[in-house]
């Protein structure tokens, strides 16, 4: 008995050890991240708690080994790849910055351990081969496929910049690269960028109460943030449509959109969206509507016969298929219906009722639904079901996700939004499944 008792004690000091031995080399990490660099004029910051979503992500692992260490995810985790295998150091806390009117690029600055492994895997993950670094005096450039990805390093740093656009990057990146010495300073010396260390990424803006925050728990990913009204105005008070719950999709928006307008102006016309047309005449409200039950579209084709001769002719014919019941809804002036397409991706049939502009992909489709009044002038709301496995079953991520719901309310100021997301397996870590 004494034995057991001994065992026991040793085996709960052992215990003991470990645990405050990595509470201690978590705190150090921690403390250390505080010092990760960021340019002293960034717009906006993005926090990513590496440790904090790995140390779930471990706990959640000892609590369901299955999953974790069974055959399948032996193989799908055979390819992680240590931070020294990838040639770079990593904190537990990546800050990601912005700078003001480029929002777009978001760059992050890294301590390099090994040049020649971090350019080996640059390569590897963008598909190009070694003449895709670029060696000038003592630094070096790797640009992605776009300019959407770019990298410039040396020995010692590099500054990785991410991208929505395919502008050149190397101007705007070798500009903070001369001038690191002065303008890249720690995150804690920024008291614009304060963050809570309650979420698992977070988002803050300078000298703007707007933020956002996302979450990886069990079987679901929750967020929210606030959107400024220079951006986009939601009503504090909102009349929207009384849309079916047993939908697949359901979204409605109430909201004055010209402030989105004018600040993207630019980059939408480039898309050749109407801006001007939108400002004067798109009425504030929209719904859209994917609908339970599929519709039949017929479509005809032409296919070829050949007589005895083996000369082609020509007949047509008449193909029946089974489409998505997808109704877009909003209120504008009626001549905005001619910027309308008749076809994406399916065949869609106008409606007009007064300033109501109806597109459904159902010929048939009755569209009339009560108004309601809310203070939730946003929402998006999907739910996984027979129709959804239907057609979106070939995307094997989006097959995880069970059901998603974002609302969002005005407010004198900024807009506020909550999120979540819920996967298939209620139990394990959401990261995991997203990535497995």
């Amino acid at each position: 008995m004494k034995l057991l008792k001994k065992i026991v004690f040793i085996v709960v000091g052992l215990i003991a050890v470990i645990a405050i031995g990595l509470y201690l080399f978590l705190a150090v990490r921690e403390s250390r991240s505080k010092g990760g660099l960021v340019h002293q004029d960034s717009e906006y910051v993005t926090k990513v708690a590496v440790d904090k979503i790995l140390t779930d992500i471990a706990w959640n692992a000892v609590s369901n080994p299955g999953t974790y260490f069974g055959g399948d995810s032996a193989d799908t985790t055979s390819d992680s790849k240590s931070s020294r295998n990838l040639g770079i150091s990593i904190p537990a806390n990546v800050y990601m910055f912005a700078l003001k009117d480029e929002e777009e690029t978001w760059y992050a600055w890294l301590n390099v351990e090994n040049q020649e492994q971090l350019q080996a895997f640059v390569q590897t993950e963008l598909g190009i081969d070694s003449t895709g670094v670029e060696k000038e005096d003592d630094f070096w450039w790797i640009n992605g496929k776009d300019n959407r990805v770019v990298l410039l390093g040396d020995s010692r740093n590099v500054l990785v910049a991410l991208s929505f656009d395919k502008k050149e990057k190397k101007e705007a990146m070798l500009k903070i690269w001369e001038g690191r010495t002065t303008a890249m300073v720690p995150i804690k010396t920024l008291t614009d960028f304060s963050f809570e260390n309650t979420a698992d990424i977070e988002w803050k803006q300078k000298a703007n109460d707007a933020g956002a925050n996302l979450s990886f728990k069990k079987g679901m990913i929750t967020a929210n943030w606030s959107l400024s009204n220079d951006i986009l105005r939601l009503p504090l008070q909102a009349n929207v449509r009384e849309l079916p719950p047993s939908n697949v999709l359901n979204v409605y928006c109430q909201a004055d959109i010209r402030p989105f307008l004018d600040r993207y102006e630019g980059r939408l016309q480039r898309y050749n969206i109407p801006v001007d047309t939108l400002k004067n005449y798109y009425g504030g409200y929209m719904d859209i509507q994917w609908r339970a039950d599929d519709v039949l579209q017929t479509d005809s084709i032409i296919a070829y016969d050949y007589d005895e001769n083996f000369n082609p002719i020509e007949k047509k014919e008449i193909r029946e298929e089974a489409v998505p019941n997808i109704l877009f809804t909003f209120n504008a002036s009626p001549h905005l219906a001619s910027y309308l397409p008749e076809k994406m991706f399916y065949k869609f049939y106008k409606r007009i009722e007064g300033k109501q502009i109806g597109l459904s992909t159902d010929a048939n489709e009755k569209n009339e639904f009560p108004y309601v009044s809310t203070d939730h002038a946003f929402l998006l709301s999907y739910t996984r079901n027979a129709a959804a496995r239907r057609h979106l079953s070939w995307l094997s991520q989006f097959d995880r996700i069970e059901k998603v719901e974002i609302s969002g309310k005005g407010g004198e100021v900024s807009n506020s939004f909550n999120a979540e997301l819920k996967l298939s397996d209620y139990g394990i870590h959401a990261l995991y499944q997203l990535l497995k």
